[in-house]
Order: structure tokens, then sequence, then C-alpha cells
């Protein structure tokens, strides 16, 4: 099968190793064999074995992040991956205003994260253009602010990857304990790639967009961590023009401190320089509807976090989402037809 090939024999050899020992050098033309994982997911000693993999890609990937945008990573810390075009129908502007608000959590003292998290905010070549490049400036501006600060040291790491080429996303699928998907729910943000990190046993977090609307039925709801408005309450808020973000920002306070701070001088290179993000953020037009979902975006990342400080429970999500997800190989004689 094509997947199988592409994303784990080529991408991530560790496990392919570990699949071959433990299923039989066939297990890539054989997906139905994939089906034992579903009891090796609750064997300790399968659970260790597939933990041990995951840690030689997050060394493999921590010399990457080293030489490519000069951040040196925990290879034990959760390794959170969000790539992709960051068009504005996948909210990467969520991803941003939940790592302000984890890094005001950090520096105002009182609270230790359950475990440590590396954030990776990667675009893919193919995107590259004008019309992106700032936000680029604005992942990078707030990525500075954490990585230079010592209270986020070591719980807060993050990695902007602004040009990545099909081998990196590849090393990201094999590393990522968890897949980011915050895209609007019924705008398709959720593509082939989020199915690509899930064969390697990534843990989604996502809306339920178009590929997770497909990982949820394979995998189960219970074995991703799921938010937001759904595709259906999405196309009402805005058909019916009843989203008003204004609102939001003035009841909720996680997203009152967040966006306050992200356009501040803080994190902005000099006033007034990320006003833009407010503006449109703040617009009752706003299509993405980013603000409706980043409290409850905020309160997943938390419960992410204190799942993956208990290695069993969180290991076993991984080894089952890899094990069902064997749905979506695809067979090289079917691409022929």
């Amino acid at each position: 099968p094509v997947f199988a090939r592409r994303w784990l024999a080529d991408g991530n050899p560790a496990l392919a190793e570990l699949l071959a020992l433990t299923l039989g050098e066939r297990w890539a033309t054989d997906p139905a064999g994939l089906d034992r994982l579903e009891t090796l997911a609750f064997d300790p000693a399968f659970r260790g074995a597939f933990r041990a993999a995951r840690r030689a890609n997050r060394e493999r990937l921590a010399a990457r992040l080293r030489d490519a945008a000069g951040v040196e990573i925990d290879a034990d810390a959760l390794v959170d991956v969000r790539v992709g075009a960051l068009a504005g129908h996948e909210r990467p502007l969520v991803n941003v205003l939940g790592l302000v608000r984890e890094h005001l959590r950090l520096t105002a003292g009182g609270w230790t994260p359950p475990a440590p998290r590396t954030v990776v905010l990667a675009r893919v070549a193919e995107a590259v253009g004008p019309g992106s490049e700032r936000l680029v400036r604005l992942l990078r501006a707030v990525a500075d602010v954490v990585n230079r600060d010592e209270r986020a040291r070591p719980a807060l790491r993050v990695a902007v990857l602004p040009e990545c080429d099909e081998e990196t996303v590849r090393l990201l699928a094999a590393s990522a304990d968890l897949s980011n998907q915050p895209g609007t729910a019924g705008s398709g943000a959720a593509g082939a790639r989020a199915l690509g990190f899930a064969v390697n046993g990534a843990v989604t977090l996502g809306t339920r967009d178009g590929a997770v609307r497909e990982l949820e039925e394979a995998v189960e709801a219970e074995n991703l961590f799921l938010f937001g408005l759904g595709p259906l309450e999405t196309y009402s808020w805005r058909e019916g023009r009843v989203y008003r973000p204004q609102d939001v920002y003035a009841i909720d306070p996680l997203v009152r401190l967040s966006l306050d701070a992200l356009v501040s001088t803080r994190y902005a290179p000099s006033p007034g320089a990320f006003d833009w993000v407010r503006e449109e953020l703040l617009d009752q037009r706003d299509p993405w509807l980013v603000l409706a979902d980043l409290g409850a975006y905020i309160h997943r990342q938390d419960e992410v976090l204190a799942e993956f400080a208990d290695p069993r429970a969180f290991t076993e999500k991984a080894i089952l989402t890899l094990a069902r997800a064997r749905r979506f190989w695809v067979d090289a004689m079917e691409l022929e037809r």
C-alpha cells in the first residue's frame, strides 16, 4: 500500500522496524494484520517498544530543528505539530493564541505543566508566497519571545519552519505525539496529511472537519481530542450572522488576555505591528470563526498535556490510532485504475 510505504517504510524506519519484528515482514502489504495491534496496545512491553521508537524519532527531529530553526528541544517532551499551508481556514491564529496563553501562565508563576511541550509550526513548501509572509513573521516573533524566556524553559519550546519539503513533513509525522488540526469545521482544512500523521500513531487534536471526521469514525472519538463547533453549527453561525466575536472577547477571559497580549509590544516588534490580528479576529464577518473555538481549544490542550503525563493512557491511544488508521491505506492497484 502506498500510504504504508510513504509514511512508514520511508518516513518512519524506527516504527517500520518495530512492526516488522512484531507482525512480520509482510505488514506493509497486509494492513489487516494490524488488527493484532488492537491487543498489543494494552501490552506493557509493546507500549515500551513503541515509546522507544517514538523517542528515536524525536532525537532525529531535535537535530533537524537545531539546524533549521536554532531551537534545542527536550527529546522527552510532547511534540505538538501543526503543518500545512497555514491558510485562513486552517486557523493558525488559534495555535498562536493558544501558545500565548500558555506562555502567560508559565511566566505568571504558580503553575507547573504536567509535561513539557515542543510546538512545531510548519508551512509546506508549495504554500510559500507573499500572502502568508505576514503570518510567518507573527509566528517567528512569538516563538522568539517564548524561546528567549528562561521562565518558560523547559516547559515550552517553539520551532517555526517556514518552508517544509516532503521529507521534513514525513519526519514531523514520525515524531509527532499530537497532530494539531484546528481548522474551521466544514472548510476541508484537515486533509490527507492528517491521515498520514495518524498512520504514524500521532493522536489527533482537532475540530470535526474533513479528514478528522473520517478519523473519528475509524479511531472512535475517545481516542481523539475533539473540540469546537461542528460543520452544521459553523454553517448556521456564519449564514445566520449570529457570530459576534466582540461578545466572545468580552465574556471569555482566556480569549481577551491572549489577544491583548499578542498585539502588545510583549510580542510585537514595534507598536501596532500585529494590530491586524485584532482587526481580523474581532470582525463580525470573519468567515473562519476563530475566536468561537479558542476557549475550547485551550481547555483540550490542557487535557492533552495531562494525559501525556500518563504514558500508558496516551500510548494506548496512539497505538489504537495507528491500528485503526489502516483503512486509509491506498493500494497501488487502485491508483492505476
